[in-house]
């Protein structure tokens, strides 16, 4: 069984049926699997041979889904780097070849392919390969995760582990997706993307991706009969700004959130414009999804809620600071590994993460949690990390970047979470000139490093409070600021 035969089998019984909608097109299975064949002429010609690394940089699904396909059946490590090959650098990633889809990028020379949407438009007939056969040519796929540092990398997988992952990623509904119609506001190279639009498609359904058009997504429910979607918090945010968002979800019959942890706010805010089931999820690109409730406005949830196991086979410990296994305990920091008989997950290079990462076959993700019976709650984290929808900032690297671009100050990032339970930046310093909010932004904006955070405070104090150990006092910090108010 591979990706490439499964979804074939799907193609030979509804060839003709709609599998991915976007801004610009619409294809059938068919055409689909069309591509992938198109795409192997080209790509081989060009160099590139089964086993080898190709990293894809492109916010494109009706790229980014046949060149999953063609990894399947040429056995490639597949690494999806997102919208840009600037996590590939980050991640001091070696590859083979590098494949773009936008005019503009660049890559290294004599390995990078920009694929040309002429190659698609050629009236000859293909005559396709029984792809149903195919029997698996050891792909892995590799997606990025900012993981509990900030730092890019990347979290490898088998193909049949994906394929687990792909299975299980909708077991909650109980009609399952098979009629349905999904649609995700993630990027479509983004791991939970990946893994949704699939089990979508191998279960006969359609998918839309919007890409880098998110924006439009609330006509596009309508215009497309959009009914099961996938979302994060800011996501949510956003539609609860929009005066008429309410006439654009009545068809939607299922949302699962997940990237970060929704808050009970923006959860009862969406339930007064939304009558669809609401499931908050909690997970990470390395294991996958772990916690899952289905959130109901009559059951009153105490802070901090994250829900329960999400499918028996996930197992969840807890760690001392040291990250040493407390055998029996109900609290501390979480580690949770799955159970399933397809392989764990990895990263791709070493993180060289402390405290966080693959510790005794579990991940620990670098959350503080207490277990109740069969309940889990957050109660803290083991770093200094921003969360924006699962694009997680190190407090210590906004900290480096803004030091450089205002030498002199004494600087302090702080997580700052508004009542929507959205987190977003604070920054308390001392120096000799005045800071505003807006220098600040513009400053983040520039390095292109922190995609969509948000600077809500900037506080000038007369010198920063300092620990025993003399260190920065955050929580007298916080409290002198304002962001912390007992």
């Amino acid at each position: 069984m591979s990706l490439v035969s499964e979804f074939a089998k799907v193609a030979a019984r509804l060839p003709q049926k709609i599998a991915l909608i976007t801004t610009t097109s619409q294809l059938t299975f068919h055409d689909i699997l069309a591509m992938v064949q198109v795409l192997d002429d080209r790509l081989t010609a060009q160099g590139i041979r089964p086993g080898q690394t190709v990293a894809v940089a492109s916010p494109r699904a009706e790229f980014i889904i046949p060149l999953a396909l063609l990894a399947s059946y040429r056995g490639w490590t597949v690494v999806f780097s997102g919208n840009s090959p600037q996590p590939l650098t980050e991640a001091g990633l070696a590859f083979d070849w590098l494949i773009l889809t936008e005019a503009g990028v660049e890559g290294p020379a004599g390995r990078t392919i920009t694929i040309d949407p002429a190659w698609f438009r050629s009236p000859a007939k293909l005559t396709l390969p029984d792809f149903t056969a195919h029997q698996g040519a050891g792909v892995r796929f590799a997606f990025p995760s900012s993981g509990t540092t900030g730092v890019a990398k990347f979290t490898l997988s088998s193909e049949a582990n994906r394929l687990e992952a792909m299975s299980d990623n909708w077991h909650s509904l109980d009609a399952g997706l098979s009629g349905r119609r999904g649609l995700t506001s993630l990027a479509p190279g983004t791991g939970w993307a990946f893994t949704t639009n699939f089990a979508f498609l191998l279960a006969g359904s359609s998918v839309v991706s919007l890409g880098t058009e998110a924006s439009q997504i609330l006509p596009t429910l309508d215009l497309y009969n959009v009914d099961t979607l996938a979302l994060t918090p800011v996501m949510v945010s956003r539609m609860l700004a929009i005066p008429e968002a309410a006439q654009f979800l009545a068809g939607v019959r299922d949302i699962r959130f997940g990237g970060a942890l929704v808050s009970e706010m923006l959860l009862r805010d969406f339930a007064r414009i939304c009558s669809a089931r609401l499931y908050r999820a909690y997970g990470a690109a390395e294991i996958g999804t772990c916690l899952m409730e289905c959130w109901s406005p009559d059951t009153p949830r105490a802070e901090g809620y994250l829900g329960r196991l999400s499918n028996p086979r996930i197992e969840a410990a807890f760690f001392d600071e040291d990250l040493n296994p407390i055998p029996g305990a109900t609290e501390g920091i979480v580690g949770f590994r799955s159970h399933g008989s397809t392989g764990a997950r990895s990263y791709l290079t070493d993180p060289h993460d402390a405290k966080t990462g693959f510790h005794h076959g579990f991940f620990i993700p670098g959350d503080v949690m207490r277990r109740e019976g069969d309940d889990f709650f957050l109660i803290g984290r083991t770093k200094n990390i921003l969360n924006i929808s699962g694009n997680k900032f190190s407090l210590e690297m906004i900290g480096e970047h803004l030091a450089r671009a205002f030498p002199g100050a004494d600087l302090v990032p702080l997580v700052d979470t508004g009542s929507d339970g959205l987190e977003r930046l604070a920054l308390a310093y001392r120096a000799d000139h005045a800071l505003s909010a807006a220098e600040v932004q513009r400053a983040l904006d520039a390095s292109h490093r922190f995609p969509g955070l948000q600077v809500t405070l900037v506080a000038r104090v007369p010198m920063i409070p300092l620990t025993q150990t003399v260190k920065a006092d955050i929580k007298a910090l916080r409290r002198e600021i304002g962001l912390d108010r007992a």
